[in-house]
């Protein structure tokens, strides 16, 4: 923080990432001791306006500085250390967001499946109750596609139970 007599001054240049032109910003630095209390206002005003994903992400970010602050006055090996473990577990964060995110797309493919399953198992009931004379060849046909439909709703229950235990 500079000066305490200087006031508002000019110090940074801001631009928007769309390009439209900023009449006037309001920019703090991390290190500057009014950040967090400025972060955290801004938090509990953005949640009581409704805007709960700012809030999230301005109460993340103040964790960081927190957690950031705290560390300085750790020895260099800690810090790094510190800095090392938090690396991992972010990466590992995203792994688990892709694999929760193929998890929903495998369950939701499961899902299909079974509705297209059973909308076939009603097909076939009402086409073998419609035809009064079906032959043994396609009366065996049928059952033989029922027993299979049976069989791959039987092994997308078992996929749903590993899925849900987390094997």
């Amino acid at each position: 923080m500079t000066d305490k007599s200087l006031g508002l001054i000019g110090k940074y240049r801001v631009e928007r990432v769309d390009g439209k032109p900023v009449k006037w910003s309001f920019t703090l630095e991390d290190k500057d001791p009014l950040a967090l209390p400025a972060l955290k206002a801004y938090s509990q005003q953005a949640r009581a306006a409704g805007y709960t994903a700012l809030a999230n992400d301005l109460d993340e970010k103040i964790r960081e500085i927190e957690w950031d602050r705290m560390m300085e006055s750790w020895p260099p090996e800690a810090r790094d250390y510190i800095s090392h473990l938090r690396s991992q577990n972010r990466a590992l964060e995203e792994k688990l967001t892709e694999k929760s995110g193929a998890l929903s797309t495998l369950v939701s493919a499961i899902n299909l499946v079974r509705a297209e399953g059973n909308d076939l198992l009603r097909h076939l009931a009402d086409q073998s109750s419609r035809s009064s004379t079906v032959d043994n060849r396609s009366a065996s046909y049928l059952g033989s596609l029922r027993a299979r439909l049976h069989e791959r709703f039987a092994m997308l229950d078992r996929v749903m139970k590993a899925l849900a235990n987390g094997s």
